[in-house]
This record gives C-alpha cells, structure tokens and sequence, in this order.
C-alpha cells in the first residue's frame, strides 16, 4: 500500500497494484476494507483520461483463479474486477466497476 502513495510510480502501475491490493484483500478474507478499496480504485480511475490504456496483463493472475481450487466462490468476482480494470472504453470500464462493487455485497454473503 506504501507503494502506491509514491509519485514516482506511473498510472499504469498503479492501477495494476491497486487491483491486485484489492485481490490480495479478498485472499485475506479482509471483506470490511474491500468496498472503500474499491470506492478508491474507482475515483482513480475517474480521474484518469477516457482513452487510458495501462499496458498490463492479467494473464497469469487469470490462469491463477482459473485454477485455484480455494478460489471457486469468488471466481467470478476476481475475473470480473480484472475484466473491468482491463476495459479499454473508460465509460464501460467504470460501468463495470460499479457492477463489481455491487456484486461484492453478494459474493460477501457466501463467503
């Protein structure tokens, strides 16, 4: 987390590490901290250019929760959350956000 507050660190490495932050949270099992890491992975993004691209893959995170028998209830969330980060359109993107902030209140309840 003290990374993310240096401002050395380019938008696109941040946005990367505020996502996995938020994984990292989950894995934890810290479900109180996760809608204001989110509400705050959000109002990054809003402050970003609508044509922001960041360059990162998730391919290795994805085949990680693709395969991580531990992860089968959250699943879905995780690759929605990567799904919506990786978004090119900034609208769509924070339309996702929104959705996985939502659905984050359900997934909660099975956890």
């Amino acid at each position: 987390v003290a990374l993310l507050e240096n401002p050395k660190l380019d938008q696109a490495s941040q946005l990367a590490l505020r996502t996995l932050h938020i994984a990292t949270l989950l894995a934890l099992n810290k479900l109180e901290v996760i809608p204001s890491t989110l509400t705050t992975l959000q109002d990054f993004i809003k402050a970003l250019p609508s044509d922001f691209e960041s360059g990162w893959s998730f391919d290795g995170l994805k085949h990680f929760i693709n395969n991580e028998s531990k992860l089968t209830t959250s699943r879905a969330w995780y690759l929605a959350l990567l799904a919506a980060v990786e978004e090119k359109d900034g609208k769509k993107r924070l339309t996702a956000l929104d959705k996985v902030l939502v659905d984050f209140a359900n997934l909660k309840k099975n956890l």
